[in-house]
């Protein structure tokens, strides 16, 4: 991750590296094999009290399910999930809950296995799109964990080839499998992620953030607003976007971190986390939204983006419609970001609501505001007209000088989406807290400061970020 918290500057059109918080159809003679499925049921409870855990009906049983010549082709992946699907359902038939194992036998396979692209949807609702280079060694294709008693399933899978895969004459020839397996007579709810965090307060960097900006190890605190990582050493590594199917590791997952635990106006606690790399050479060029091209990648370098730059070489910036927010949210023509993410990974993040509330700058454009200060600037919406900033003054500038409206002028206060960048704020109360009450400014947020900071990762501080 490319790093630079220094110095923070109003929002311009430069490139900056960024930081994330957290489908043609080609006809080609190919030869492919009958696929088809039967029903395969297995009991593989070791206290051998009851068979039949679950009860299977396949839907096209009477029929052979393959990939007849015209589907048989390379597709992209939007035409391969319109391909005829194979349908079952599973039943619990026991009195306790069960995890459910849907598999492959796979009888023979000389087709490369990162070639047959799958998609999986339970009751009607897309579960994992993958291929089957990513199986486990059970051949593992989604796995169910708690079916309740008498609770039943509708399954659909469908398969496909890639687009780009080329070879002939390829064969696939496999079985489906579904597998009850009992869970404790007792089940246990899943503990939040939230809640395990929150017991490590006071440990790792974890800190709590009162009602008044101060910072608190206190458990039973009752004015804690929020939860934040803090210090230069903080421990909140997280894996995510892992590879479906595959255990949690370095090698099949991207590591981010936590910023901290908040709120959101229900009270519901969410994580917010960031990616502890930059992304690389994955900006397309442009990317068209609502039937306007943005410019995304600074062109000469693949580590670069732009906030939001229009094709026409003019700008507005107003993340309700910038561009790089339109491509983050997979909002476009095209797919974008978020729909490469891996389904179990779109699936875990929230639709949130954002403040775009400014901060404060001096004549040279430099943050005038404390952490403290920058964070209450974020979130002062409250007393915007319509729901948007006030009218520019005469110069054009937004105005900025009214405490209960913070927001650049005409612009939308908020804006609910899934994938955002970070606050001035959080950057700032990433630092000790002895640095909190300090201008983040260039000349006043010092290399004491930021090297405090775990977010700051450049000895020499030479890069910039983009903030929201």
């Amino acid at each position: 991750m490319e790093f630079e918290p220094i110095p923070i500057k109003k929002k311009n059109h430069n490139k900056k590296p960024l930081m994330l918080v957290f489908t043609i159809i080609m006809f080609l003679s190919i030869s492919f094999a009958a696929v088809y499925f039967v029903s395969n049921q297995s009991d593989t409870r070791i206290n051998k009290l009851v068979s039949g855990l679950i009860d299977i009906e396949f839907t096209n049983q009477s029929e052979n399910i393959y990939l007849s010549e015209d589907k048989a082709v390379p597709m992209m992946d939007a035409l391969g999930k319109q391909n005829p699907p194979y349908e079952f359902t599973v039943k619990n038939v026991s009195d306790v809950p069960i995890r459910v194992y849907i598999s492959l036998d796979i009888k023979n396979i000389t087709i490369d296995k990162s070639a047959l692209r799958y998609a999986l949807y339970i009751n009607n609702e897309e579960v994992i799109t993958s291929d089957l280079s990513k199986l486990d060694e059970n051949n593992t294709l989604y796995t169910l964990e708690n079916l309740d008693l008498n609770e039943s399933i509708t399954g659909k899978i469908v398969f496909w080839i890639d687009y780009y895969y080329e070879e002939v004459n390829q064969t696939f020839d496999a079985t489906i499998k579904v597998i009850g397996e009992s869970k404790d007579y007792i089940y246990e709810e899943p503990v939040p992620a939230t809640d395990t965090l929150k017991a490590k307060l006071g440990t790792g960097g974890l800190v709590g953030v009162t009602t008044d900006n101060t910072k608190t190890t206190d458990k039973e605190a009752s004015n804690i607003r929020e939860y934040r990582y803090s210090g230069a050493t903080a421990n909140n590594y997280v894996y995510f976007n892992c590879q479906d199917g595959k255990e949690q590791n370095a090698d099949n997952c991207e590591k981010w971190r936590i910023i901290g635990i908040f709120k959101d106006e229900d009270g519901q606690e969410h994580m917010k986390i960031v990616r502890d790399e930059v992304l690389k050479d994955v900006f397309p060029a442009t990317y068209t939204a609502n039937g306007t091209t943005y410019k995304i990648r600074y062109i000469g370098s693949g580590d670069y983006a732009y906030w939001n730059y229009h094709s026409d070489n003019t700008y507005n910036n107003n993340w309700g419609e910038a561009g790089l927010m339109y491509w983050l949210n997979s909002l476009g023509t095209t797919d974008g970001y978020l729909k490469s993410l891996t389904s179990t990974a779109q699936n875990m993040i929230e639709e949130t609501k954002w403040y775009l509330g400014t901060v404060t700058y001096d004549s040279t454009y430099y943050v005038k505001d404390t952490p403290k200060e920058a964070y209450n600037y974020e979130r002062a919406v409250t007393g915007c007209a319509d729901n948007k900033g006030p009218s520019a003054n005469s110069s054009g500038s937004a105005v900025t000088g009214n405490s209960t409206c913070r927001v650049w002028a005409n612009n939308a206060v908020t804006w609910n989406g899934k994938i955002g960048l970070m606050y001035p704020s959080d950057y700032g109360f990433s630092a000790s807290d002895s640095y909190w009450n300090t201008i983040l400014g260039y000349n006043s947020f010092n290399r004491n400061a930021s090297n405090s900071s775990w977010l700051q990762k450049e000895a020499n501080h030479s890069s910039n970020e983009w903030f929201l």
